[in-house]
């Protein structure tokens, strides 16, 4: 579990967060999965931004900026809306010298404070990581057991929602072939 007061002194909108993951264990997963890709998202980043092509970088900025919002850090999401808005601006004209050091820091800053929050999530969740792998193994099984209810609760409205369509089609096939035939 994870410590919510910790967490939201850190800045996480745990509320947010619960809402887009699910909460719970979903949540830990989430934040395990955010951390466990820190390294390529940044290597993709710096490499992008280093390369000067921001075409690139927006789309791994924007990655970035949706799974921050996803685990409830809106400010850093802002951060790197920031960075995605000059790389496509950039993208489309030659940035002058003052707003390619502008660029810079704000990069600087997106990658510094992601820096920072996957080695609070490190830090927080390493005490889970000594549990046993039987009970990660039994964790890991309810999340997907509930994942799997929600998607069978899907199907099956959507299936009952083709059914109910296709019986409505045939009941006004079924009228409209009478009414023809009656009319003639």
């Amino acid at each position: 579990m994870i410590d919510e007061k910790e967490f939201r002194n850190f800045g996480f909108d745990l509320k947010k967060a619960e809402e887009f993951t699910g909460g719970g264990e979903e949540l830990e997963i989430a934040l395990k999965t955010f951390a466990k890709c820190y390294e390529k998202n940044r290597l993709d980043i710096t490499a992008n931004f280093e390369m000067g092509m921001y075409i690139h970088y927006v789309t791994n900025v924007h990655s970035l900026k949706s799974n921050l919002r996803t685990i409830g850090l809106e400010k850093l999401s802002k951060t790197a809306e920031k960075c995605e808005a000059l790389a496509k601006k950039y993208s489309e004209e030659t940035p002058n010298a003052r707003e390619e050091a502008e660029f810079e820091k704000t990069n600087q800053i997106l990658l510094q404070e992601y820096k920072e929050v996957v080695d609070f999530i490190n830090e927080q969740l390493a005490d889970e990581d000594d549990n046993s792998s039987e009970d990660k193994e039994i964790n890991n099984s309810r999340v997907v057991v509930r994942r799997w209810k929600r998607m069978n609760c899907f199907f099956l409205l959507r299936i009952k929602r083709l059914i109910y369509i296709w019986l409505f089609g045939n009941l006004i096939m079924k009228y409209w072939v009478l009414l023809k035939l009656f009319m003639v």
